[in-house]
C-alpha cells in the first residue's frame, strides 16, 4: 500500500480561500432562497433562472446585454430566457432603437418574483447574520462593497 503524501496544507488553504468561501456561501444563500421561493409559489424557478434574472433590471435590458452582464454567451443565456418566457416571468419585444435586438422585460408575475425575491434575500441575509456576532454581517457587507468598487466588479 502506498502512503499518501502530505499536501503541505494546500487543502486547508483552498478551503479558506476567498474565492472558495464566496462560492460555498453563494451556493448556500441560493439554496435557502430557492426553498423560500418554492414555498411562496415560485417552485418553477431554479439556479440558472436566478443567475440570469439577477442581471435584468426592472426597466428591462437587451438580451445581448444580459449575456454580457452574466458573463455568458448569448446562446447560453437564450435557453434560460426561453424557459423564463415560457413560464411567464419575462417577455421580449423589439428594441425601438434597433429592431434586430430584443429587450427583455418582466411580466406581472416576473415583477412579483422580483419583489418577493428581494424580501426573501433580506430574510436569508438576516438568518445568516445570526451565525455571526451582532452587527458583523453589516461590517462584512460594507467591506465587500468597497472591494467591489475597488475592483470594478
Amino acid at each position: 500500500m502506498t502512503a499518501i503524501k502530505s499536501d503541505g496544507g494546500i487543502q486547508q488553504r483552498r478551503d479558506v480561500g476567498l474565492g472558495r468561501l464566496f462560492v460555498l456561501l453563494a451556493r448556500e444563500f441560493t439554496r435557502r432562497a430557492l426553498a423560500r421561493l418554492a414555498a411562496a409559489g415560485f417552485d418553477d424557478i431554479n439556479l440558472s433562472h436566478l443567475l440570469i434574472l439577477a442581471h435584468i433590471p426592472t426597466e428591462g435590458l437587451r438580451a445581448s446585454d444580459v449575456a454580457e452582464r452574466a458573463g455568458l454567451t448569448k446562446q447560453a443565456v437564450s435557453k434560460t430566457l426561453s424557459e423564463l418566457k415560457q413560464r411567464g416571468y419575462i417577455v421580449t419585444k423589439s428594441d425601438p432603437s434597433d429592431r434586430r435586438a430584443q429587450v427583455i422585460t418582466y411580466t406581472d408575475r416576473g415583477l412579483a418574483l422580483f419583489e418577493i425575491g428581494v424580501d426573501i434575500a433580506d430574510g436569508v441575509e438576516a438568518e445568516m447574520a445570526t451565525f455571526l456576532p451582532n452587527g458583523r454581517l453589516e461590517s462584512i457587507k460594507a467591506d465587500l462593497v468597497k472591494l467591489r468598487e475597488a475592483t470594478g466588479a
